[in-house]
């Protein structure tokens, strides 16, 4: 599997934080410092300036980004992270795991999202692993049968013994243990 760049990743962060499929650093900013209160809006302006500003801090377009802000409140958290950030590499910085605290909280969620991103392959296995044991202390215990979890759950039969009995975590999906878990746990009650 291929890993994302961070550089790249947080090009399409900003664009989905905007609710876009194009990316123009000009309208993007823009975007980020108007204030629509309006029912319909629900772009969390905050994330978009973070996110924007660490596409331009790992493209190398800082003060591209900085000609474009008429906000004073917003440019001086640029500067304020920037002062945190100085010239670390952002995907060493992100990867790394822990947060850093001098950085605002919106900046900290993005860094934690692209992670969980790079890392989605282990941190889903991971997760399987652990449901696959529940699962299998439940459908034990309740004595429910292959079959009954298939008809209750719409997983394939093969796909629920290879899960259950052979543990091979990749043939169902996280949905489908889930689907799992919530029948074998009413069956418990």
């Amino acid at each position: 599997m291929k890993r994302p760049t961070f550089d790249r990743w947080i090009r399409r962060e900003c664009c989905r934080i905007a609710q876009t499929d194009s990316f123009s650093l000009v309208k993007l900013t823009a975007l980020a410092q108007t204030s629509h209160k309006g029912p319909k809006d629900t772009i969390p302006r905050k994330r978009l300036a973070a996110a924007l500003h660490l596409y331009a801090l790992a493209n190398g377009c800082e003060q591209r980004l900085f000609n474009h802000v008429w906000d004073r409140k917003l440019m001086e958290r640029y500067e304020r992270a920037h002062k945190a950030i100085g010239s670390r590499d952002l995907q060493r910085l992100a990867l790394r795991g822990t947060p850093m605290m001098s950085l605002p909280a919106e900046y900290q969620a993005i860094m934690q999202a692209f992670y969980e991103n790079y890392y989605s392959p282990e941190l889903t296995a991971e997760k399987k692993r652990v449901l696959h044991e529940e699962a299998r202390e439940l459908k034990l215990k309740t004595g429910t049968t292959q079959t009954e979890i298939a008809q209750a759950t719409g997983v394939a039969v093969t796909n629920i013994v290879a899960f259950l009995k052979n543990g091979e975590l990749n043939r169902v999906s996280l949905e489908g243990i889930d689907a799992m878990l919530e029948f074998l746990r009413s069956k418990a009650e």
